[in-house]
């Protein structure tokens, strides 16, 4: 290739990089600013002006009412564009009703919103329930035109909440892949009572105590959301060498994949969880009591470069590693676990762990590996980068 050929090369490259150059001093779209402010006067606020995250905000106002107690609430300030809207729910034991009115231009949210006339019934029937009474039906009112249900898992429970809703809150409430695979699902449905429990689905006993004796006393009959759920009885402990914490027990419905024991041994402190679960209905009514100490002959690595050892006990026989990382810190953890704990899938082993894991089998088998250094030979790219530069040069003298 001769002098003249990257001549032409060159200048194509500097003029393509005037143009990304060019491009990048334009001016750039500018955020809103907005009134924001918060209110239980209906006549709304003024407020201070903000300025908006970015330039995909628009200024707002918002009236938002319920809650146990009903409250009404006159809001300004920076909302996306789709949170624009109106948004009813209705769960029986609880409603709310949320209107935000946007606007595109610098403090233009100015005005509150009024507050609507009370809805009247629409024909439509859902049932609505928060955790139990599932079999309660509401009177749908206004724009809900839908019938919702979300579950919601706490501790492996799953907890069901039902009621109407409007087209807006489903567009909003829908659950993703990960959510779902986490207990956490939101559905929409048009018709009539369109959001009952399927038939086959069980009936468990549902409560929760700090009682070492249980809440056998104190419990609720719930319906499972679906086929999927079994009835489990829970209990959780976090034992430190002189105290314990999050001490209790649970009964309710629980996702059939997370059925099973998942005791974990930090070295200096225990987390007992075991799900014990069964296929029939209220069958849960049993008692779990936390595990004997007893030595297996396992041994784990404790800390990041395995300073002591641990000796497992009970159906603790797998050794873990957990890594996280906060900033630019990496925290490392260590010690015994369950062969279930290492069976669950990898959202599962997150959730619980909250933290990237990896098991294995065999006396200490989770020991720092030892990688062999291997010198690398690099090529320096000095000559190559003042040749280029040599050329710049030439194009700057003699163009």
């Amino acid at each position: 290739m001769n002098i003249t050929n990257i001549s032409v090369q060159l200048k194509r490259k500097m003029n393509f990089f005037i143009v990304l150059l060019w491009i990048w001093i334009l001016p750039k779209a500018e955020a809103l600013k907005c009134y924001e402010c918060s209110t239980s006067d209906p006549e709304g606020c003024t407020g201070q002006e903000v300025e908006c995250p970015s330039e995909n905000y628009q200024c707002a106002s918002v009236f938002a009412k319920g809650g146990l107690s009903n409250q009404k609430i006159q809001k300004k300030g920076c909302v996306l564009p789709e949170k624009c809207g109106e948004y009813s729910e209705d769960y029986r034991v609880v409603k709310s009703l949320l209107i935000s009115k946007c606007c595109n231009s610098d403090l233009c949210n100015t005005e509150p919103v009024p507050e609507p006339s009370e809805p009247v019934p629409n024909g439509l029937q859902c049932f609505g329930c928060f955790e139990k009474d599932c079999d309660k039906i509401v009177n749908c009112e206004g724009i809900q035109d839908h019938c919702y249900t979300q579950t919601m898992s706490v501790d492996a429970v799953t907890l069901t909440l039902k009621g109407c809703v409007s087209k807006n809150v489903c567009s909003t409430g829908e659950s993703n892949s990960v959510e779902e695979s986490l207990g956490n699902k939101s559905r929409c449905c048009q018709g009539n009572l369109c959001n009952a429990a399927p038939t086959d689905a069980l009936k468990c006993y549902q409560c929760s105590t700090s009682n070492p004796g249980g809440c056998t006393d104190k419990k609720e009959e719930v319906q499972c959301p679906d086929k999927n759920h079994q009835c489990a009885s829970v209990y959780k402990k976090d034992k430190y060498p002189t105290f314990d914490l999050f001490n209790y027990q649970l009964k309710g419905c629980v996702p059939s994949e997370l059925c099973g024991n998942f005791s974990t041994d930090y070295g200096d402190k225990k987390m007992f969880k075991m799900i014990q679960c069964c296929n029939s209905d209220l069958c849960n009514g049993q008692l779990i009591s936390e595990p004997e100490s007893v030595p297996n002959g396992k041994t784990c690595c404790l800390g990041k470069k395995c300073s002591r050892t641990l000796k497992c006990e009970g159906n603790m026989d797998q050794c873990f590693t957990t890594t996280t990382a906060v900033l630019s810190l990496e925290g490392i953890e260590k010690g015994c676990t369950t062969k279930d704990h290492c069976a669950l899938k990898t959202e599962f082993k997150h959730k619980y762990f909250g933290s990237n894991v990896t098991c294995c089998q065999g006396n200490n088998c989770n020991q720092p590996k030892i990688t062999p250094t291997v010198k690398s030979s690099a090529i320096t790219a000095t000559a190559s980068t003042s040749i280029f530069a040599g050329l710049l040069i030439f194009l700057v003298l003699f163009s």
